[in-house]
């Protein structure tokens, strides 16, 4: 019988690097595990190796020894709660080893990691650290320090893998004079080579910092016992100043600074040789939430996070720094923020600020890691932050130039005084970076980007429209359309002077585009008469063409009306375009030279304007997959194919929505630009946000350029020109996400599907933070398993409180989510390809309207039933909060929900409900908020059948199991009064229900703390999970729940348990095995083998 934990996708509670060659190596904390990455950009992804080196507490330190050896072999101490372990961590160089003589590859080590001691202490470890090469330190809660010995350990025999070795012994506990209660400390370094260099700083929950170390003290290592020692009152130092409990101290790298953070959201910097009582050199304001965890940068530098899930880096000098408008006045994502600080002076003032948030309301891991500059690649430093997310994000710390770049400033120039009306800019393979813009008074200029040169006067226009900038290979050209209903192109030359120029009748466009395929033709989409036209600048490839005037190819295509004005397109071949509206409508147009325009295809995809549209040829011949984006922030993915009559199709292969903003233009291969509550963002295909650029003042649309590894944003605002810079790319940055997280909120459910042809399971959950994610549930070399999400939509109004997958027998499968403002919708799932090349694609196909009282009731559980499996109909049954139950019609086919019927009671709100067929008819099992239960016939849904008081209090699990043999049908519950309860029903041949006292089974005490799942694995095994983050199995039998095994879960705030057989039962070994998912703060999935 085993009971065991394969993965967990916990909180990121501590972070640190090793200084790995070429690429650093990150060290991350989740739950029990060590999860050990090699930040290598090159790799396709990051190599991961996890392993559990904690017995059950959760992981809070990870200490790295400076006494590295010269091999790929470190000593790390890994500490949480009253438990430590000392590992060994090979990490082989990322980069392929090969022998100088022949040039073959050498084969290299694994990644591995190696428990090679164990600590346990009594107390609480705030702060660890190295002690020469066999002793080690530990501060606790008490503001005492324990020193233990492991006197045999060497370095060769933390990379043996032979002979056991000593438990390490505590030679000697010293306490210090003051013994508040901690909550936070620090050593001022990590290894060292005597305690008389020792100095300790700890925060205590009453708002104070203490400052002691120790003098004239040696270890004896032959102390037969642990020996205790009490310091005398003049060996600490108390510095006062906090308002509230400091969960954070750390040293600056001299020691001489210590860094404070407080539940009075503020940082104070202290000079730790100052006298006890002296005030802190500077207090640092800017968090709106609890200061978690603060770190050192460098002795100038500083980050910290915050509970709103705030990172700040703070660089001293200046004045107390202003509140930085939105972002920073009401954080609604992980930020980075920089300040120069002056210790010398006591001031400080604000650098740099990224907004790339964390899903979550906490983070409380941060650290960094430095790479130097290698010939012409740019030496960085990376700030690393991790939390309730279970992600962990990499940002590039800006040096001091390149923050002031980071900030957005205003582009200066002398020689322009009019007021700039519109920018465009774009990269030329010719002329580098390159914008050009036009002033109120009709003077156009080009300029280089960002501007070294005072900007060239090209061309002026008494009345200009728009303005446009184009590149192809051989000619960067000006599209200038004027109010007079002319159109003037100027080639130029690399000095951004015009070279040669024609000018041709056409209307002010409302959209422009220039085919990449064929640069000789462009479409415009004119304003005045709503027509598309393709218009083509001759064969001639040299500037001299322009002396031949434009004709067009295509005329008076109408689109429709104002509202499905063009507002993006893309070339499928020379006479072939995709065209995107401000309706929403994707539009194929199929052009002949000298002929009207012909549409092939028109489809309805989105209820607001299609912002993007990108094509990518598959190998099919007359096969393109669509991708598109909308305003709305929606994504899609298409395809479209020719029939054999020539006619053409589109089918939807995945929509999702992956922010609540306006998704404006696809970047590349899964990078898009949003636009997020005023700020301009790079999100991936998940919606998690790569980089952003703040808003200052109002927003406008822009351009986002990228040139030479780095990216700038432009912006027109009150007709001056905007610019903010990313900074400078690295070839050696790590991913923007290192390790991507789940959720950050609480997760209220989660569902599995198996799929047996395609041989992958799916896992879908939904959070209290409206964001529904269907992941893959893979199976890594070890054996452990893996969650890796695959697909977000961020669509729902509010949180999601039950899932599930519903397959119908053509092969079709969908997935259901209800919750709050009654949500009951329903995605369409299917696969692509095969093996670990597997695509899954989803997307809404159908939604119930909760009607005028949507805000107030929420379903609070849902379950469904087959009407007609042929057909592909089922009955899905909702609990309602206002005590109702609801049936809706959910047909496979035309996939619609439509409402069937509607209890005629209303009592106390239904927390779960479940059905069971018996003889072709199915009976509903209800559990309320009172501890009610009752059975009455789904199809009816009159007055109950049979109802009971099952729990003192709310019933929030429940589960059915019928025996057709028997004609038992037996109901487990779980409450929030901690007791297990399964009750007994025999069933009547008339349907009735018949229960004796004496057929229920109850575990009182079942759990420390409320019920939140439960779940039949068999007839006779029973599963059952609490918020006290444990899971137990039950043996059902005739008499009595026996208990058979139970584990202490990696995740907190257990809410929701899926469990599914994976194994047997074999006739031959009779072996059965389950595998379990259950879902709070993170996702775990737990095997058992009974």
């Amino acid at each position: 019988m085993s009971l065991i934990s394969r993965h967990v996708t916990a909180p990121i509670t501590a972070l640190a690097t090793l200084p790995s060659l070429p690429h650093p190596t990150l060290l991350a904390g989740s739950h029990t595990q060590l999860i050990v990455n090699v930040l290598d950009p090159q790799a396709s992804s990051s190599a991961r190796y996890r392993c559990h080196v904690l017995q059950r507490e959760r992981i809070h330190h990870i200490v790295i020894s400076n006494e590295f050896n010269g091999s790929y072999t470190w000593p790390v101490l890994v500490a949480g709660g009253k438990e430590a372990a000392l590992v060994s961590i090979v990490v082989p160089s990322s980069c392929e080893a090969r022998d100088e003589g022949t040039n073959r590859s050498i084969s290299q080590r694994p990644t591995s990691v190696t428990v090679v001691h164990h600590f346990k202490l009594d107390d609480w470890i705030l702060s660890c650290a190295f002690l020469r090469d066999d002793h080690f330190i530990f501060v606790t809660a008490h503001n005492s320090l324990q020193v233990f010995s492991a006197s045999t350990f060497t370095h060769s025999q933390v990379t043996s893998t032979s002979g056991a070795v000593p438990i390490p012994r505590l030679v000697r506990t010293y306490h210090a004079p003051l013994r508040p209660l901690l909550w936070s400390s620090d050593l001022s370094r990590s290894t060292y080579s005597s305690l008389t260099d020792l100095r300790i700083a700890s925060g205590s929950i009453l708002g104070d910092v203490l400052v002691w170390g120790l003098e004239g003290v040696a270890i004896d290592d032959e102390a037969p016992q642990a020996q205790e020692l009490t310091l005398e009152t003049q060996a600490i130092k108390k510095f006062v100043g906090h308002h509230g409990s400091i969960f954070t101290t750390a040293f600056s790298p001299s020691g001489r600074y210590l860094l404070t953070g407080s539940d009075d959201r503020t940082l104070r910097v202290w000079d730790a040789d100052a006298p006890g009582g002296s005030g802190p050199l500077q207090v640092l304001w800017g968090h709106l939430g609890r200061v978690w965890r603060a770190r050192w940068l460098d002795e100038h530098t500083l980050m910290s996070v915050a509970e709103v899930g705030q990172v700040e880096v703070p660089h001293k000098r200046g004045h107390r720094p202003e509140l930085m408008g939105g972002p920073l006045s009401q954080p609604q994502d992980a930020s980075v923020r920089i300040w120069s600080l002056d210790l010398e002076s006591g001031t400080h003032r604000y650098m740099q600020i990224h907004l790339d948030g964390h899903d979550g309301r906490s983070l409380w891991a941060v650290t960094c890691c430095r790479v130097e500059p290698v010939g012409d690649d740019v030496g960085l430093t990376f700030v690393f932050s991790g939390g309730a997310d279970g992600a962990v994000k990499c940002w590039p710390v800006a040096r001091e130039q390149e923050g002031k770049q980071r900030k957005e400033k205003q582009l200066e120039f002398e020689s322009v005084k009019g007021v700039i009306k519109a920018f465009s800019g774009i990269v030329s393979e010719e002329l580098g970076c390159i914008g050009v813009f036009f002033t109120g008074d009709g003077l156009v200029y080009a300029t280089t980007l960002p501007p070294t040169t005072p900007p060239q006067l090209v061309h002026t226009e008494p009345s200009i429209a728009s303005i446009r900038i184009t590149s192809s290979p051989t000619s960067t050209n000006v599209w200038i359309f004027s109010n007079s209903n002319n159109c003037t192109i100027i080639a130029l030359s690399p000095e951004l002077t015009p070279m040669t120029s024609v000018t041709f009748p056409l209307h002010p466009p409302t959209f422009f585009l220039l085919s990449s395929s064929s640069p000789s033709k462009f479409l415009v989409a004119e304003q005045v008469s709503s027509t598309v036209q393709l218009w083509s600048l001759g064969d001639s490839a040299t500037p001299q063409q322009f002396s031949m005037m434009p004709r067009s190819l295509l005329q008076g295509t109408v689109i429709g009306p104002a509202r499905s004005r063009i507002a993006c397109a893309a070339f499928m071949s020379e006479y072939l375009v995709v065209l995107g509206t401000r309706a929403g409508e994707l539009v194929l147009v199929q052009m002949n030279e000298g002929e009207e325009g012909q549409i092939l295809l028109r489809s309805q995809l989105y209820s607001d304007s299609i912002t993007d549209v990108k094509l990518t040829r598959l190998e099919r011949k007359d096969e393109w997959e669509v991708e598109t984006v909308s305003r709305s922030g929606s994504r899609g993915l298409h395809r479209l194919l020719v029939g054999g009559t020539g006619s053409w199709t589109l089918l939807t292969l995945s929509e999702m929505m992956m922010i609540k903003g306006a998704v404006d233009k696809i970047i590349d291969e899964g990078k898009y630009l949003a636009v997020v509550k005023s700020d301009v963002v790079i999100v991936d295909v998940n919606g998690s946000k790569l980089e952003t650029y703040p808003a200052t003042g109002s927003r406008s649309s822009g351009t986002l350029l990228t040139h030479a590894g780095q990216s700038s944003y432009y912006r027109i605002d009150r007709g001056k020109i905007f610019c903010q810079t990313s900074s400078p790319k690295s070839s050696r940055l790590p991913p923007p996400i290192v390790i991507r997280g789940h959720h950050g909120r609480e997760i209220r459910s989660v569902a599995s599907y198996h799929h047996p042809g395609q041989k992958v399971t799916l896992l879908a959950s939904g959070a209290e933070n409206s964001t529904l994610t269907i992941s893959l549930l893979t199976t890594d070399p070890t054996g452990d398993r893996s969650i890796v999400p695959i697909f977000t939509d961020t669509s729902l109004p509010t949180s999601i409180k039950t899932v599930s997958f519903l397959s119908i027998p053509n092969g079709e499968l969908f997935l259901l989510a209800s919750g709050s403002q009654q949500l009951l919708r329903a995605w369409k799932i299917t696969f692509e390809g095969g093996g670990s090349e597997v695509r899954v694609l989803a997307w809404g196909v159908a939604e119930v309207d909760g009607g005028d009282d949507q805000s107030e009731t929420r379903i609070m559980d849902h379950c469904f039933v087959t009407v007609d499996q042929e057909k592909g109909i089922h009955a899905v049954v909702g609990a309602y909060s206002d005590g109702s139950v609801k049936v809706h019609r959910f047909d496979g086919r035309t996939k619609r929900f439509t409402r069937i019927s509607e209890s005629r009671e209303k009592g106390k709100c239904v927390l779960t409900t479940k059905v069971v067929e018996v003889d072709g008819k199915q009976m509903l099992f209800t559990g309320r908020s009172d501890g009610l239960d009752a059975s009455s016939r789904a199809s009816v849904l009159d007055s109950p059948i049979y109802s009971f008081h099952a729990h003192q209090s709310g019933i929030n699990g429940l589960d059915t199991s019928y025996d057709a043999e028997s004609r038992t049908v037996r109901v487990a519950t779980g409450g929030d009064d901690n007791a297990v309860h399964v009750h007994r029903f025999e069933v009547c041949a008339d349907g009735r229900l018949s229960h004796r006292p004496e057929a229920r089974l109850s575990k009182e005490d079942a759990h420390a703390s409320t019920i939140q799942g439960i779940c039949f694995l068999s007839p006779t095994l029973l599963a059952s999970s609490a918020v006290d983050q444990r899971l137990n199995i039950w043996e059902v039998s005739s008499d009595e729940l026996r208990f058979q095994r139970g584990l202490c879960l990696g995740i907190s705030d257990c809410s929701a348990m899926e469990a599914r057989r994976t194994g047997g039962p074999s006739v031959a070994t009779r072996e059965e095995a389950w595998e379990i998912i259950l879902a709070g703060i993170g996702l775990e999935v737990v095997q058992y083998t009974p």
